[in-house]
């Protein structure tokens, strides 16, 4: 009889530790409720699964990331939202600790918007918005729609130098993981910006922006 192959064990080893990773990653949010509450048609661009990869490599970490999330994305292709979701919650508690999860995934977002703004394409866009914040967070929900097909943000403008970002059925925490993309994409254009958030519950909510 013959026992399991290096691969098999290596495999088996990787998807328990991922697992106990996860366990201990929801002692501190509320990781394993809203895998369990999102409907299968809910879906994320693969390009978002890769900028959790981007960010873990910068910070030096990648190996331990793709140890344990192993897959592959194409960055045009829709896949489940609750995948996303584990990929930003393992990539927070490396970059932090399973216990400040919520930090690690603020810090995923900013980078990633931080990241962006440095690019080709993130400087052309960034450079026509830059003296006008409400149009750089209108450009947010419009890249917002063509990154996921759930949840709706709505922009209210409530002064000259502050809106209300509004967020309904979204999956990703409001109060880390889209903070931190709020925050870095106004680090991103250098103009100061402070964020209040607001939660109706875990999926509703909103980023009340003064600058």
């Amino acid at each position: 009889m013959s026992g399991r192959t290096s691969g098999q064990r290596q495999y088996s080893t990787r998807v328990d530790d991922r697992e106990r990773l996860l366990d201990e990653i929801s002692q501190h949010c509320d990781l394993r409720e809203r895998l369990a509450m999102i409907p299968p048609s809910a879906k994320w661009r693969g390009v978002y699964f890769n900028t959790v990869s981007g960010v873990l490599e910068r910070a030096g970490k990648l190996a331990e990331y793709q140890r344990l999330m192993p897959e592959t994305y194409s960055a045009l292709r829709l896949y489940p939202t609750g995948e996303f979701l584990e990929h930003v919650a393992v990539g927070g508690a490396l970059l932090r600790s399973p216990a400040e999860v919520h930090a690690g995934m603020l810090e995923i977002g900013r980078d990633n918007a931080v990241y962006f703004a440095k690019s080709l394409l993130g400087r052309t866009m960034l450079r026509l918005l830059t003296n006008d914040p409400y149009r750089l967070l209108q450009q947010a929900i419009s890249g917002r729609r063509q990154s996921a097909n759930h949840g709706r943000w709505r922009l209210e403008r409530t002064g000259e130098r502050s809106a209300v970002m509004h967020f309904e059925q979204e999956y990703a925490w409001i109060e880390s993981y889209a903070l931190g993309a709020g925050i870095g994409t106004f680090e991103s254009v250098g103009t100061p910006a402070n964020f209040e958030v607001e939660l109706d519950g875990p999926y509703d909510g909103r980023h009340i922006i003064t600058w």
